[in-house]
């Protein structure tokens, strides 16, 4: 369940970059951005879910006895991870909804909205890399009789928030690549990325956008499994209420 929930959310992410480029070519109109968000239109987002339903069927046998712990339904899965996506999105770009005048086309301004992608793919790459990261760690965890209760398995999905090489260099790409993209912005990165994440500084908004990243992956797992992770400590490793 857990697996597929990331792919839910992976194909959330996927459908807002192809939103923001087809917005940047000119291509969605009269549909606005905040429109095209929510309309799947490749349906791709749909069938995940509907994978995650027949999951549910086939792998937790209604008529058996539910998992102790770690488990709740393929409904709460999908609204979580679709939910989550796009709360990411909101917070570089600003909403629910996203003002299209918040956004710039390649015709209007070309190396601003190569900044305004290099900011959606590469903080999407991290949620869902989180993501795995956790489905791989809980999965093993799960091997071990020793887990057998919520609060060890808590411990042990909290120290890949704490400790992750992958998340570290997913990180570092994010914050190479956005350096790299948004160099020479004509107008302030508080401008370009209008969300909760908005600020004068782009390195600000930066670690902003990685730490709502890291927080949405950690309030998904606590939706998927019905856990109660400290996603305020696993966002940023402090404890100061940006991810409550």
């Amino acid at each position: 369940m857990n697996r597929n929930g990331r792919k839910v959310n992976r194909a959330q992410l996927r459908d807002a970059e192809r939103c923001l480029g087809d917005f940047q070519r000119g291509r969605l109109a009269p549909m606005s951005f905040d429109q095209c968000l929510l309309a799947d239109r490749q349906g791709r987002v749909q069938y995940a879910e509907a994978t995650t339903l027949r999951l549910e069927g086939w792998r937790c046998d209604p008529l058996a006895e539910a998992p102790p712990f770690a488990f709740t339904d393929s409904t709460t899965v999908n609204e979580a991870a679709v939910e989550g996506a796009r709360a990411l999105t909101y917070a570089i770009f600003g909403g629910p909804p996203v003002d299209d005048a918040d956004l710039v086309t390649r015709a209007d301004d070309r190396d601003t909205a190569r900044c305004q992608v290099a900011m959606l793919r590469r903080a999407n790459a991290l949620e869902n890399a989180a993501l795995q990261a956790i489905n791989r760690v809980k999965r093993q965890a799960l091997r071990d009789e020793t887990v057998d209760r919520a609060g060890a398995l808590e411990a042990r999905l909290a120290a890949v928030f704490a400790s992750n090489a992958r998340l570290d260099r997913l990180q570092q790409r994010l914050a190479w690549e956005v350096d790299r993209k948004c160099d020479a912005l004509p107008a302030p990165p508080g401008a370009v990325f209008p969300g909760a994440c908005g600020d004068p500084d782009l390195g600000a908004v930066q670690a902003c956008v990685i730490a709502v990243a890291r927080c949405e992956a950690c309030l998904k797992i606590n939706a998927f499994d019905a856990l109660n992770l400290d996603c305020d400590q696993a966002d940023d490793q402090s404890a100061n209420g940006s991810c409550p």
